[in-house]
């Protein structure tokens, strides 16, 4: 093994080490406080308001009071560690506000698709497919998946066509 070899693999290993330590759990001043706190002060973050407004209102929480005394021989939540939590608890909890906006979506395009399609599932999987189709190149690979497509839509039917006879 070379010297090239042996760099690009310790590279590798501490992108991964960075990666995990990166969803490790916050343990900080913030990350310490109840869930219901911390979601306010995210809201508060989120609407703009400044550290000098927030720090104040949080410090002066009982709850806040109990978790710094008991964890962090009560001193107060500052600056820094405002600005840590801007930067990893706040970030994940922005990246999970999304993926709840998206969930939320996507069960409102569902909702539509099903009321639109009458409640039948299969003519929504027709419907969105053929949507997706118009968009395809035709290719070798757009024809397998068009294959791989279709017999999932049969399959929807089926299940549809055996259901309407169980009704």
């Amino acid at each position: 093994m070379n010297n090239e070899t042996i760099v690009k693999i310790e590279a590798s290993q501490t992108t991964k080490h960075i990666e995990k330590d990166s969803r490790r759990a916050l343990r900080g001043k913030i990350a310490r406080l109840p869930k219901e706190i911390r979601e306010e002060l995210n809201r508060r973050l989120e609407d703009g308001q400044p550290g000098s407004e927030i720090l104040p209102w949080v410090n002066e929480l009982p709850a806040a009071k109990t978790v710094l005394e008991k964890h962090f021989r009560g001193e107060p939540i500052n600056e820094v560690n405002l600005s840590e939590w801007r930067h990893k608890g706040y970030e994940r909890w922005l990246e999970k506000q999304e993926s709840f906006d998206e969930l939320k979506w996507l069960g409102e395009d569902a909702r539509d698709f099903f009321d639109a399609a009458g409640g039948n599932m299969a003519r929504i999987a027709v419907m969105k497919n053929m949507k997706t189709l118009q968009a395809m190149p035709a290719t070798p690979e757009s024809l397998d998946g068009l294959a791989k497509i279709s017999y999932a839509v049969s399959a929807l039917l089926n299940t549809d066509q055996n259901q309407t006879r169980l009704e």
